[in-house]
């Protein structure tokens, strides 16, 4: 992707519903642009995304988020969904000085009702001031109503005394 902003596919009025299947392929030096629903995928529901890998450029810095408020590296926010089988590397950082319940997954930042399968997430997460309701999470920053299975996360987490931070799920 030559590290040109990516405008993530989908958002909460018009969604991405559908399968893509990723054949193993790799997407590399993607940058996430400062939307709502930040990631590949801005906002899926009813989709299933399966067999990739996402890497993120080096150094992925949002600065001060004006408008992101779910960042996640496949997908900002995933409901009614199946992840399987893919690989997430790279780094995220921003700062929830101007954003109230900033959420960052290292694969999605926030999942209701979704199933996650053989997910391995090496994403480095931080958050320079993170409000009392941020979330940060190796696989995402907030999971309702959902089966994380035969995952793993070995990036770092750092989030300040405020956030909720885990390795699996802040």
């Amino acid at each position: 992707l030559d590290n040109d902003s990516w405008a993530a596919i989908g958002n909460a009025a018009t969604p991405f519903k559908g399968i893509i299947h990723g054949a193993g392929r790799k997407i590399k030096n993607l940058r996430l642009s400062d939307t709502e629903y930040t990631g590949l995928f801005g906002y899926v529901q009813n989709a299933d995304i399966s067999y990739m890998t996402v890497v993120t450029q080096k150094n992925m810095d949002m600065g001060t988020t004006m408008n992101a408020k779910f960042i996640g590296i496949v997908a900002g926010s995933a409901v009614n969904s199946s992840l399987k089988e893919i690989n997430v590397t790279g780094e995220s950082k921003a700062d929830d000085g101007s954003t109230k319940g900033l959420l960052i997954g290292g694969v999605t930042c926030y999942m209701d009702n979704v199933n996650v399968y053989d997910i391995a997430s090496a994403v480095d997460i931080e958050t320079v001031t993170p409000s009392a309701d941020a979330g940060l999470g190796g696989i995402t920053g907030k999971a309702e109503n959902s089966v994380i299975e035969k995952s793993l996360s070995t990036g770092d987490i750092t989030g300040g005394q405020n956030a909720s931070a885990g390795g699996i799920v802040g």
